[in-house]
């Protein structure tokens, strides 16, 4: 049996993939959630009972890239797969940095997400054709990013609080190596947000790769 959570912000789409997932004997859905603070809130109560999270990316509150980074450093034996709309090599590169196992876009049928989750739950990855055709043609020819730094002002302290956020650092190690509040951090994230119009972490990495915010070279 594969037992699995269902996360999406849009209760249509999560009603419409359970009535696809019930009609098959192995699959078993354990838990829904509208963003990844609930997926995390799941997770806390039966993580043994979990084999596969299935992620949106954009989600309101903790987006699918914050909520895939949590659980690949809290939850690491749990299997990820995305469902999503968006086939940006951005996104999709960040989330296989994060650790996901799998990746289709929204498209994809019920027979191909029930390849997926049993490819995956046999411990191997499964990316759908045009996600890896994504990924390939983005190292073939890379997207141009302009450099347009004065688009936004980041202080000082916004460009170490987005590089880190880059490196997948969480909250508290923020915190912990710029030597500030949890809090803190918070409200920093907040303002990067609302300073580039952006309504989740997701919409803030894409941004700062258009805009090549950084600094310096994200490892």
């Amino acid at each position: 049996m594969i037992n699995v959570i269902l996360a999406d912000d849009h209760k249509l789409i999560r009603d419409a993939i359970r009535s696809h997932l019930t009609k098959c004997s192995d699959v078993n859905i354990v838990g829904e959630a509208s963003n990844g603070f609930e997926v995390l809130e799941l997770l806390k109560e039966k993580p043994e009972q979990v084999d596969i999270a299935m992620l949106d990316i954009n989600m309101d509150g903790m987006d699918g890239i914050e909520c895939a980074s949590r659980m690949h450093e809290e939850h690491p034996d749990i299997k990820i797969l995305v469902l999503s709309m968006y086939d940006n090599s951005l996104y999709i590169k960040q989330m296989i940095k994060n650790g996901v196992a799998g990746y289709l876009l929204k498209h994809a049928d019920e027979k191909e997400i029930i390849s997926a989750l049993r490819t995956i739950k046999e411990g191997k990855t499964y990316y759908d054709n045009a996600v890896v055709d994504v990924v390939i043609k983005s190292f073939t020819e890379p997207e141009v990013l302009e450099d347009n730094r004065e688009a936004v002002k980041l202080t000082p302290r916004e460009h170490e609080i987005l590089e880190l956020i880059m490196k997948e650092y969480t909250n508290q190690e923020i915190a912990d190596e710029l030597f500030i509040s949890s809090r803190t951090v918070d409200a920093h994230k907040r303002n990067l947000l609302e300073k580039t119009n952006s309504k989740n972490l997701a919409g803030l990495i894409k941004y700062a790769y258009q805009n090549n915010l950084f600094k310096e070279e994200v490892e």
